[in-house]
């Protein structure tokens, strides 16, 4: 069964495009590390239009081979020029500048609250050659620097509410003419239970003028308090989140929002809108899939789940079960189609949910699908570039190891 991706430009009608994805369910893999086998289903199939072979280029930190980049908590990278990366590390406090063959070639910023420093580091990107910047959650600061790390200035990060709303929203990536691309914080208290919340995204021109650009669809709070069997409560994530994911390209020439509310039946899309440095909507991407039910092999994940937040509780506090984590945290009838987003200037590699382990798929800005590669589970995904990405996965002892891959594209075989 074929079906396929529709591109849709404000100025004009839909262009139907190939652009199919690959739903055949081989494992699941949670973020507490359980591993599940799941049963195999028929499959939304249409080959790539290339083969695409990859390539390990270089790995740095872990704990056997650490040299100078020892890393705590990786959140963000960024390509920059001269085949450098800049890596973002929230627990250390710093950015770490990594060099052609993975070596460490500048350490920039420090723990702190002053200029340059940070206190809860999170995005990080270039704009152009000659400008770094990174984000701060904590401080408010969007930091600037030269690329050889000196400081050139501090931005305050823009953080104002939503009128008539229990929103707000603050900065958080940088643009290249000086806008700034916001993130919803806060929220609403008092929810009904399952409700689909419509938060903001915010844009803020050069000038500093701040407008709603986008309202989300998002499941409501995912810090929700899950019940024992002894009437204690303890908070815990949403396993199964279905958050919208928003990101910039490289160089900071455009925003994304992917929008991977679960499917309410078989056969979903993921919605993927692009806007320009300006705030305005350039075209939006439909990418069909076949969702995935909440049945007896996920459930059996959640328990393990549940499992996991029972170890960390004293044994008096009693048992956590997989539906105590489903009443609390608003898991739906299907699993969200996508764990992660990542984009660049000619497209975008995106990492299917729980189902696929591994799994990530290219696709150009017109929705073409061009190819599909299988990387290690637990690689988490930072940055891509046209032929490259870059992630980190976590060795026996639990430390990251920062990764690069080269995806070299050739022509399909039959």
């Amino acid at each position: 069964m074929a079906t396929g991706g529709r591109v849709c430009n404000p100025s004009g009608p839909g262009i139907l495009l190939h652009a199919t994805v690959l739903m055949a369910v081989v494992g699941m893999v949670g973020a507490t590390g359980c591993d599940l086998q799941l049963p195999s289903q028929d499959a939304v199939l249409t080959e790539p239009l290339f083969d695409a072979e990859v390539r390990e280029v270089w790995r740095a930190g872990g704990t056997e081979e650490r040299g100078d980049l020892v890393l705590e908590g990786l959140w963000a990278a960024a390509f920059g020029p001269g085949d450098h990366v800049a890596i973002s590390d929230h627990v250390a406090g710093q950015l770490f500048l990594v060099g052609p063959q993975g070596n460490l070639v500048e350490t920039v910023g420090r723990p702190g609250i002053g200029p340059g420093e940070f206190q809860a580091l999170r995005e990080v990107g270039f704009i152009g050659d000659s400008l770094l910047w990174a984000s701060d959650d904590q401080t408010g600061n969007l930091a600037v620097f030269s690329p050889s790390g000196d400081l050139i200035r501090t931005i305050p990060r823009p953080r104002e509410p939503i009128p008539r709303s229990p929103w707000s929203v603050a900065g958080r990536w940088l643009l290249r003419d000086g806008a700034v691309v916001g993130h919803p914080v806060g929220g609403a208290a008092g929810e009904t239970r399952g409700d689909i919340l419509p938060v903001p995204l915010a844009f803020w021109d050069s000038e500093g003028a701040m407008e709603v650009i986008d309202w989300l669809d998002r499941p409501g709070p995912t810090n929700r308090q899950i019940p024992t069997s002894r009437g204690t409560y303890v908070s815990s994530p949403q396993p199964l989140s279905g958050a919208p994911i928003v990101g910039i390209a490289g160089g900071g020439d455009w925003f994304f929002v992917l929008d991977r509310k679960p499917a309410e039946t078989e056969l979903g899309r993921v919605d993927l809108r692009r806007f320009d440095t300006s705030g305005v909507l350039i075209d939006e991407l439909e990418i069909p899939y076949r969702s995935h039910p909440v049945d007896d092999e996920v459930m059996e994940w959640i328990e393990g789940f549940a499992r996991v937040v029972e170890a960390q509780l004293p044994a008096s506090v009693g048992a956590v079960t997989a539906q105590d984590v489903v009443d609390a945290t608003w898991i739906p009838s299907r699993l969200p189609p996508v764990r992660e987003a990542l984009a660049d200037s000619s497209g975008f590699w995106l990492m299917r949910e729980r189902a696929q382990p591994g799994i990530w798929e290219r696709y150009d800005l017109d929705g073409n699908l061009l190819a599909r590669v299988e990387l290690d589970s637990g690689f988490q995904g930072l940055a891509s570039d046209v032929s490259y990405l870059v992630g980190y996965g976590r060795d026996e002892l639990n430390v990251p190891v920062l990764y690069k891959y080269s995806v070299t594209m050739v022509p399909a075989t039959d």
